[in-house]
Parts: C-alpha cells; structure tokens; sequence
C-alpha cells in the first residue's frame, strides 16, 4: 500500500523505498502513539499537574536523545538518517506510553481498590 501512494504522489525514485519505509515505521507507530496520547489524557483526568510536566519534560528528553543516537550528525549517532527520524519517533513514544503506565499504576491500582470496596459496600446494602 505505501509503494502504490508513494508512487502517487510523485515521489523521485531515488527515494521511494525510503519514503515507503519510513511510512511504513510511522504507520506502525500510530497505535502506540495513540495509546499515549490517551494515557497522558487518563493522567490529566486525574489531576495530577506535576505529573504531566514531568511527562513533557521527559518526552523532550527522549525525542532529544533518540534522534541524536539515530540520526544527528554527531561522533556517536547511528546516522540511519531519514529512517532513523521514524525509529526514533517511534520509539520515543513507546517510552513515553511505558513511563506513563508506570507513573500512573499505582493510582490506577488504588482507584479499582476503591471502586471494588464500594460495589461490596452497595452490594451490602441491597441484600
């Protein structure tokens, strides 16, 4: 599918594997980006204002160092360029989406805690 709209679009063949490639790596990231993008919603759901800018501090930080390990031109990167950009992104977002999962189990672990003591509580009551 991506080999069929790159070459819709009109993309010089030089590139059109990478181009189909990269589509493909971001293609494949959008579930995971996606996931974040809701977990980092289920964080402000919860109020937890220190915690969202943890968050964004350290999507800068995992965006800075990912894409200067894959692609960015110094002594130590991978130099994957374009390719490296889509790993890079996806991979920020999977650690993002980790971070956030960790960050918030335990509010989310107390919160069933709470939400199953009071369904026994109206459970009581009824009977």
């Amino acid at each position: 599918m991506s080999d069929n709209f790159v070459a819709i679009i009109g993309t010089p063949e030089a590139i059109r594997e990478t181009t189909s490639i990269f589509l493909k790596i971001k293609t494949a990231g959008v579930p995971i980006i996606l996931l974040s993008l809701a977990s980092i919603i289920i964080v402000e759901t919860i109020n937890r204002k220190r915690m969202l800018l943890t968050l964004a501090i350290l999507q800068v930080v995992y965006r800075f160092i990912l894409d200067s390990l894959s692609y960015g031109g110094y002594s130590f990167s991978l130099n994957l360029g374009v390719l490296g950009v889509g790993w890079a992104d996806l991979a920020a977002s999977l650690l993002l989406l980790l971070t956030v999962l960790f960050m918030i189990r335990k509010v989310l672990l107390e919160k069933v805690k709470n939400l199953r003591h009071r369904s026994r509580v109206v459970i009581s009551q009824v009977t």
